[in-house]
């Protein structure tokens, strides 16, 4: 294995334990007051941090705050944003699982810090009331309660950086969780494809860097233009790396910035840069950011 397979190995590994962790990846836990920013009108700033574990998932509540979409375009963490995530599909009165739904939630719940998680969940409520079928908007707020009981579960198993074995036990334990929490087919629409990931990462070793075998004066023309764009192409990637770790780098190093501020400043840079998909997925694992 060359030199560089080694540092590879232990990247991703340090990815996988990192992923591990989603279910809190977004530094979200029911009653932390993290923001700055100012609160809805009529609405008191999120109260000081309650253990999760003793607080049962807030209850919806039909009403919001006079102003609350005014103060929401104007003032909100989600001004001049686009809503991410959606409703999915429905049938039979029901959602199909999707995680279109998963993004629509963690979407609004940038909002967590500047107004209480209840008034978060009237707010989706009411879109979904105003965009879907009754029994399918009550089935989104039963899918809302349940994901607000998953993020504030308590973790027992944390994953050490350097042990596959106790990475693995953790996502073992994260995902009863989800399925307790959410079903097993929600589950797997929410998290599926980041624990066939992890899991992968975790079956072993990375292959070693592959030897240079292209005799290139053998090519012809049209096969060597072809190498040379994908020379490029691979360039162009890993600079665009080159820069995301910069510009990470110089948000950790930023004292004004919050711990959240920071994991949501990361966020925005990774959905900005990286399409979606495998491509987004191969930049958190080398930045080192949780899927």
């Amino acid at each position: 294995m060359s030199g560089g397979a080694p540092a590879r190995a232990a990247l991703a590994l340090g990815a996988a334990a990192l992923a591990v962790l989603s279910v809190t990846a977004l530094g979200w836990r029911p009653g932390t007051q993290t923001r700055d920013a100012a609160a809805a009108p009529g609405v008191a700033p999120t109260a000081a941090p309650v253990a999760a574990a003793a607080r049962p998932p807030p209850v919806l509540r039909p009403e919001l705050p006079p102003d609350f979409v005014s103060w929401l375009l104007q003032h909100s963490a989600l001004r001049g944003s686009t809503r991410d995530g959606g409703w999915g599909t429905a049938a039979g009165g029901r959602l199909q699982p999707s995680r279109e739904l998963r993004r629509l939630f963690d979407h609004l719940l940038q909002l967590e810090g500047q107004v209480p998680v209840d008034t978060i969940g009237a707010w989706l409520q009411q879109m979904a009331r105003a965009e879907l079928q009754p029994e399918v908007a009550a089935e989104v707020g039963r899918i809302w309660q349940a994901y607000l009981g998953l993020l504030a579960a308590p973790v027992r198993t944390p994953p050490r950086l350097d042990d596959p074995a106790a990475i693995a036990a953790a996502l073992d334990e994260r995902h009863r969780q989800r399925v307790q929490w959410l079903g097993p087919a929600w589950a797997h629409a929410f998290y599926g494809d980041e624990e066939a990931a992890i899991r992968q990462t975790l079956a072993g070793p990375v292959a070693a860097d592959p030897p240079q075998l292209i005799d290139r004066s053998r090519l012809d023309a049209a096969a060597l233009q072809r190498l040379v764009e994908l020379d490029a192409e691979q360039a162009r990637w890993q600079q665009r790396i080159a820069d995301a770790r910069a510009d990470l780098e110089r948000m950790r190093q930023a004292p004004e910035l919050s711990a959240l501020q920071r994991a949501e400043a990361a966020e925005r840079l990774v959905s900005e840069r990286f399409e979606a998909g495998g491509e987004r997925l191969r930049a958190r694992a080398l930045l080192r950011l949780a899927p």
